[in-house]
């Protein structure tokens, strides 16, 4: 277990609050006695992740599990990074690195894997990239001109060199800018190619990156405008990432050679404000020296961008740049998920210069890997062992949170009404106030409207008070909080959409940034909502993404940076189902719908595969190909047979086309289903309720069951029951109600609706 920590050197949390814990730990391996900077990837084609290092003298490569050194090359090597990528598209990664040890004699070269025709460990040939006549500090490789051929880009101190890839051999192009260094790509303005960010500007790549010009625009003009002439002056470690999940990319600097400055990330609102500003600053750490590693990634696996820093030690042949022990890794938990609270956890006080977040090993999460300095070694490995010791899934105490509810609802959300660090629920026309500790205590209940059913919690306007999105048949509501502790709402008419299922509200409901930048939409069946500026006003926003069928499952599925919806849609079956009045086997179309970009204009359809009436949707890797699949779970009414099924469809290379189908399990219907790593072993597990209705006399089956369904790491599941005979619809949720670390389950019912259930996870508790 890793607590919260403050750090005794110079480094300073200034508005960054320090909360809560993580169970992630680190194992510590020396690599190699020598220096060298680093990179992760699969170099052998066996599908784990090894490690490939970057000495002046060799580049070689530590095969995983063994890690036993394998020369690449000898020679002559030059640059603070170098990058794996698969440069001639023959389905191996080749490297690319800096060569030569003076000012007139860099090179750009690419070394090619001998793979697939020969074996990895075999010498791999040099390829000249290019001439490059300055020193290499950054070096990335990406498809700059979208031909299908990857480039590479290289900066150094006052000028980025691009190389682009062509049939006959390499163009290049020289970019002057500011000087000094720090080098990431992205797609800051979403046009659908790489820009380049450098240390507190970018450059905008046009569409025609060879003949025209690349615009500079500011992000912070005190990361390149410092002017004491000093060589350490615009010295920044640079990296790009969604902090606060708005769909936008954000901005994080570093300095690399100086003290007193801190790790902070940028954001904007609108993608028009990625070209003009402002930007604006959120500090993590207010103070963190000689700060030249700076990565981003989710290291405690909780659906979140986390950080890691570290400081190095400098050249002790120049005392007057020295400097001094300790030299912290830190990594900085971003325990929101919005960048404005940061847990920090230290991992080692001996540095990392160059140091890099990898998944080495292929096991689903993220290692620390780098040298202790640029002139120094040794090589280290910290390796994430978050998976390995799974929690317990027969940890379980059941909580009745109320036997006294009047009236069915669809609605069951969750978040911090009252701000005391507690997650508390909403479900159809009241809030439930989490009294804390260990959940037994009275959730306090607050009717919100007699006549509401809430659906959906999300910060309308930006305030301390707690705000609520509710329907009623055709009508659509905000509820805002008239003090802290929710304990009175007033309402404002948002909408009146056709949304009416079962003379109540909708089944399809949820929040996601659909559209980058801004507050986050609010989807109701097969609409989504936009939340104006001035919200109290009322009259949404409101687009129609799909006029075929519905679908509540939000993620990128094509990897394009804009958040698509996964659902079915109804088509004409084939026999009647048994135990059921109209359904007919294979009547649903399971698809997606793509976000055109600016989510007004068209959804695109894409069809997937077929179910029997497809009821609950997630989308989630469950393969740890890092691409995106579909889980589904079926409805029977009223559910007296077991046939209905829980699938997974698995998402192909282009998602396009057809989706493979794998079976779960079928049983009793199940309206039920979430997703999450409940045994935190770094693979996503479902989580599943069966539900019955009494029908013309007969009585609703027994046996249902609430099951957690374990993941092996590649789609294959093993059942772990939680809790029978609590009827679930709509429920099953996964949330950390006690900030305890681990998932506990929430449930509402349909035939039993007078309650609402609560399984507390004390997994963690009894660790």
């Amino acid at each position: 277990m890793c607590f919260a920590v403050v750090l005794s050197v110079n480094i300073g949390w200034g508005q960054a609050s320090l909360l809560s814990s993580s169970r992630t730990h680190f194992s510590h391996r020396l690599l190699d006695t020598e220096g060298g900077h680093t990179q992760v990837g699969d170099i052998n084609g066996d599908g784990k992740n090894d490690i490939v290092v970057h000495h002046q003298r060799h580049l070689a490569w530590f095969p995983y599990p063994g890690y036993q050194k394998q020369t690449i090359q000898e020679g002559n090597f030059s640059g603070d990074r170098f990058t794996l990528t698969d440069l001639d598209q023959d389905g191996d990664l080749d490297l690319v690195s800096g060569k030569g040890r003076d000012e007139t004699n860099y090179q750009i070269c690419w070394y090619e894997n001998p793979r697939p025709a020969g074996q990895a460990s075999s010498r791999w040939r040099e390829h000249v990239v290019g001439p490059q006549s300055q020193y290499v500090k950054d070096l990335m490789a990406v498809d700059m001109d979208q031909d299908g051929q990857m480039d590479v880009i290289a900066r150094s101190h006052g000028y980025t060199h691009i190389f682009f890839r062509h049939s006959e051999g390499w163009q290049s192009r020289r970019i002057n800018h500011p000087f000094k260094e720090g080098m990431a790509l992205a797609d800051l303005d979403r046009d659908g190619d790489m820009d380049i960010v450098l240390n507190g500007f970018w450059l905008e790549t046009p569409t025609h990156p060879r003949q025209e010009e690349f615009k500079q625009h500011t992000i912070a003009e005190k990361w390149f405008t410092q002017k004491s002439g000093s060589w350490q002056d615009n010295c920044a470690s640079v990296a790009v990432g969604d902090m606060d999940g708005d769909g936008l990319p954000d901005v994080l600097l570093s300095h690399s050679e100086k003290v007193d400055w801190p790790v902070a990330w940028y954001s904007v609102d609108s993608p028009t404000q990625v070209k003009t500003g402002p930007w604006r600053e959120h500090v993590i750490a207010e103070v963190f020296d000689w700060c030249e590693t700076l990565q981003v990634g989710d290291i405690n696996r909780d659906g979140y961008l986390d950080v890691m820093a570290a400081k190095f030690e400098r050249d002790h042949e120049n005392p007057k740049y020295m400097n001094e022990p300790p030299f912290p890794i830190v990594i900085f938990y971003n325990f929101k998920g919005d960048g404005s609270q940061w847990t920090s956890h230290q991992v080692a006080d001996t540095g990392v210069y160059a140091g890099i977040l990898g998944d080495v090993g292929s096991d689903g999460d993220l290692d620390i890997i780098g040298p202790r300095s640029y002139w120094k070694g040794p090589v280290e490995l910290w390796e994430n062992r978050l998976g390995d010791k799974p929690l317990a899934l027969d940890q379980w105490h059941y909580i009745q949170v109320d036997e006294t509810r009047d009236k069915r609802c669809f609605g069951l959300a969750f978040g911090d009404i009252n701000r005391d660090g507690y997650q508390d629920i909403v479900a159809g026309k009241w809030f439930y106030r989490n009294p804390g500790g260990d959940m037994t205590g009275d959730w306090e209940r607050v009717d919100i409207d007699e006549q509401i059913d809430a659906l959906v919690i999300v910060d309308a306007d930006m305030d301390e008070f707690g705000d609520i999105i509710g329907l009623k048949p055709n009508e659509q509501y905000w509820y805002e909080a008239i003090d802290k502790q929710g304990s009175r709402w007033r309402k404002t008419r948002i909408g009146s959409l056709p949304i009416d299922d079962h003379r109540l509200s909708t089944q399809i409901y949820g929040v996601g940034q659909l559209i980058p930048g801004g507050k986050r939409e609010v989807i109701l069946s097969n609409y989504f909502l936009e939340i104006p500026a001035r919200p109290q006003e009322g009259d949404w926003p409101t687009t129609k993404y799909s006029s075929e069928g519905n679908g509540y499952a939000i993620g990128d599925i094509d990897r394009d940076g804009l958040l698509d919806v996964g659902g079915s849609y109804r088509v004409q079956g084939k026999d009647l189902v048994p135990g059921t009045r109209n359904v007919t086997w294979d009547c649903s179309r399971t698809c997606w719908w793509k976000n055109p970009g600016n989510a007004r204009s068209h959804w695109q359809r894409f069809d997937i595969g077929t179910a029997t009436h497809a009821d609950r949707y997630a989308l989630t890797d469950l393969n740890g190909d890092r691409r995106l699949d579909l889980v589904i779970t079926e409805e029977r009414y009223p559910g007296h047979v077991a046939n209905g099924s829980c699938y997974w469809f698995e998402q192909p290379a282009s998602p396009e086309e057809p989706w493979s189908r794998h079976l779960v399990v079928t049983q009793l219907s199940m309206n039920n289903l979430d997703v999450g790593d409940v045994d935190q072993d770094g693979d996503i597990d479902l989580v599943t309720c069966e539900h019955t209705m009494p029908y013309q006399g007969k009585p609703a089956p027994g046996g249902i069951k609430l099951e957690i369904w374990a993941n092996d790491g590649r789609g294959r599941f093993t059942s772990h029951i939680v809790d029978r005979e609590k009827e679930s619809h709509l429920g099953a949720q996964l949330v950390d109600l006690d900030a305890d670390g681990d998932l506990d389950i929430v449930s509402i019912a349909w035939r039993d609706f007078k309650y609402l259930h609560v399984w507390r996870n004390d997994a963690v508790r009894k660790e």
